[in-house]
Parts: C-alpha cells; structure tokens; sequence
C-alpha cells in the first residue's frame, strides 16, 4: 500500500455537515442576490482556526468549476469561475492588485489605477463569478486605519465596478471593524464555531466521527474492532481536539499514520494516545491529560459533560 497516497486520500475526504453545507448555501445565495438585485450582497466567512473556513473556500472553488478555454471574438480565452486569493501580510491596494492580476497569469506592473482597470477587464473576460479574499484578519489587524480605509474603499469600488460578489473570509474578533465602509455590500454573515460536544449517537459531532471511521476502513482496508464514534472513543477525541476540525484530522491522520506504517490491518488505542503526545493540539481540553490512557470517568469529568 502506498502510505502517502493513502493518506492524501485522506486529507481530501470531506463530510458535508450541517454547518458546513449552511455556509456553501449561504455564500451561493449571496451570489445569486448580487446577480439579481444588481448590487454588491456579498457574505462574510467568519470563524476561529480550525473550524473549516479554507475548507468551504477549496469546495467553492470546485463547485464553481476549473478554468476552461472557450473561443470568443477576441480569441481563445481561459475563464476562471472563481478567483481564490490569501491576502498577503500587511496588504495595501497595489499588493492586493498585484495578487489578484498573478491568478489571471498577466503582467502585473503599472499604476494603481492602471492595475485597477486591468482587474476589471479580467474578471470580466474570464468570466469570474466570485472572488474569496482569505485570510481578511491579516488585513483587519495589521496597518494604519487610514490604509485600512482606503483598501476597503477599492475593494468597494471593485464590488460595484465588477458586479460580481466578494467573499471576505477570516477570524471573527477583528473582521468586522475596518468594514464600515463595507458593511452595507455585505448582508450575509456566516459565523462558524467548534462542532458541539453531545452524547446522543445521532448528533452531528458523533455522525461525523462515524463517517471518519468507515473512510478509515475503506482507505487502510482495517479490520480492527475500534469504532471512532463509539461513546467513549467520541468523548476522548472530543477532548483531545474541543470539538475543533483541524484539531479532529490531525489526531485521526497521526493515528491513521501510525497504524499503516505498522502494516498489521488495525487501528488501536495506542496509536491515538502516543499521537496526541506530539501534538499541540490548541483547543485540547486538560492538556495534561491524554483523553486515550485515562478512563471513561474522567474523560467525562474533563469535558465537563
């Protein structure tokens, strides 16, 4: 078996749960509003590390399709249906520009302005139905207001230039602040939080953990007893990852890992507590105790539940 293959397999298995899919329908709203009300109605993605915000990004880049050649008057033409960007550190209009024009492969020299309208040419000619602006809270936290304004100013004007929507993704505390230039064109707000903790095998913290369990069998071809989503096993992931999704695949994938290097066809209990001890897991609950060597009892007494 090929090991890293096996395990980007892995990493790329997404399980559409509720919130997760409420967003995607949220952001796609937003985009049919922009279309029909012919204004900028554009969503915030807002969320803590962790909780899935570059995952939901990947899968609108996927729904919204690859780049296709299409002939049209002027030429061959590569559409790009959605333009995805992670703001640079300390970002001012002309890097922003400069980033943006990169995704269309064109020169990237020039004036602002000159910059500016070469952006709207391509969003049009390459037929882009959404940008994502990742990592916003670079931008919210870092910088002078007065440049902060001004950034918010361009994009404002790309908004209503373009007529196409602009997804702002970043973290929650700081988003929202230098947007008061923004705050109209943006009505749609998705707040992403950690998975909840529940006990009830038909939760969605525990249904999830579940379908991570039969993608472990199928990809490793398993053959142990251990089942991800029984109770004491969704308690002890719980604490060891507060319920954080990131924090979720790396304890599975450390283990996953563990158990195909040994090549004997089962995952155990071992695999996942000698996992959690190399990680810093930042939402890992009583840090001090692994949630896979102590009992039941005190998993429970941990998390509180």
């Amino acid at each position: 078996m090929d090991i890293t293959n096996t395990l980007t397999k892995f990493s790329e298995f997404t399980i559409l749960h509720a919130q997760y899919q409420q967003a995607i329908d949220t952001i796609m709203t937003s985009m049919q509003t922009t279309i029909e009300c012919g204004e900028p109605s554009c969503p915030m993605l807002m969320g803590e590390s962790g909780t899935g915000k570059s995952s939901i990004c990947k899968r609108l880049v996927q729904l919204l399709g690859p780049p296709t050649s299409l002939l049209k008057a002027e030429g061959w033409v590569t559409t790009l249906p959605c333009l995805y960007l992670e703001l640079p550190p300390l970002p001012t209009i002309h890097s922003v520009a400069v980033a943006i024009l990169a995704k269309f492969n064109v020169p990237t020299g020039g004036t602002v302005a000159s910059l500016e309208q070469r952006i709207l040419t391509k969003l049009e000619s390459r037929e882009t139905q959404l940008v994502i602006l990742d990592e916003f809270h670079n931008f919210a936290e870092k910088g002078a207001e007065k440049t902060k304004a001004q950034t918010c100013n361009w994009i404002k004007y790309l908004l209503n230039q373009s007529g196409i929507t602009f997804l702002l993704s970043g973290e929650p505390t700081t988003l929202i602040t230098p947007l008061k230039q923004l705050s109209a064109r943006y009505p749609y707000r998705i707040n992403l939080s950690h998975l909840a903790y529940s006990a009830d095998p038909l939760s969605e913290f525990r249904t999830i953990l579940a379908l991570f369990s039969a993608e472990l069998d199928k990809l490793g071809k398993l053959k142990s007893d251990l089942y991800l989503a029984d109770l004491h096993m969704s308690n002890a992931i719980y604490m060891a990852s507060g319920g954080n999704m990131r924090c979720i695949r790396r304890v599975l994938h450390g283990a996953f890992k563990q158990a195909l290097i040994r090549g004997d066809g089962v995952l155990n209990i071992r695999d996942f507590s000698s996992t959690v001890e190399g990680l810093d897991l930042p939402q890992r609950i009583r840090k001090e105790l692994n949630p896979f060597l102590i009992s039941p009892k005190r998993v429970i007494k941990a998390i509180g539940k």
